[in-house]
């Protein structure tokens, strides 16, 4: 009886740390997988993802602009097939194959800025400018310095977009009764702003060659 007793109780408590694990354990917001750890066994992930917060965002600045993730590519296919879908996954944790917004931006920026830079696009040919009437010659001239300058510094008014448009798009979305604070609202601005601009380099990109089979 005595024995009986003593492995009654040698038996509960070999069984009660896993009975806490199993209470203790949280589902992965990347993969969905149970894990009682700081990180997902399954994906790596941090398994105690926060919601996004303006103070979040500041402290990760040095790991976004210096670090270069996998998720580059992940970020512009899924952003050009499903954009709305994307962004929610990431607001709602799913973090692990995203490219950082603010990276994304910064790259998009960078890249557009070489391209412009590269490729020296004017959709006019100097040729044809010698012909013209010479007021009609330079009025075209300086509609196309004045365009090269917003080119070349696209990151001054991108930088005043995003607190602007995302001010504003926190109030749409708090006129909409729609639960997002306004660090996940910057996230779906920098998300957006950074997209076109990576669009808007494939097309100088495209016209560049178009520019030079016409001219």
């Amino acid at each position: 009886m005595l024995i009986f007793s003593f492995k009654s109780k040698h038996i509960v408590a070999a069984e009660q740390p896993a009975q806490l694990s199993y209470v203790n354990m949280i589902q992965c917001k990347n993969c969905h997988e149970n894990t009682d750890g700081k990180y997902c066994r399954n994906c790596g992930q941090k398994a105690d993802v926060a919601k996004i917060s303006i103070p979040a965002l500041i402290r990760d600045l040095p790991h976004a602009i210096f670090h270069i993730d996998r998720g580059l590519l992940y970020n512009f296919t899924q952003l050009f097939k499903r954009p709305g879908h994307a962004i929610n996954e990431y607001l709602l944790g799913k973090r692990k194959p995203f490219f950082h917004p603010v990276s994304h931006l910064v790259f998009a920026l960078v890249l557009n800025y070489l391209v412009v830079k590269m490729y020296n696009l004017h959709l006019y040919d100097e040729a044809e400018l010698l012909t013209m009437n010479p007021l009609k010659a330079q009025a075209i001239r300086d509609y196309d310095a004045l365009q090269w300058w917003f080119l070349e510094h696209t990151y001054i008014y991108i930088l005043i977009a995003i607190p602007v448009s995302g001010l504003f798009l926190f109030g749409i979305f708090k006129l909409m009764k729609q639960k997002y604070n306004l660090a996940e609202t910057s996230v779906i601005m920098l998300f957006t702003i950074a997209q076109g601009v990576l669009i808007q380099t494939i097309i100088y990109y495209v016209l560049d060659g178009a520019h030079q089979d016409l001219f």
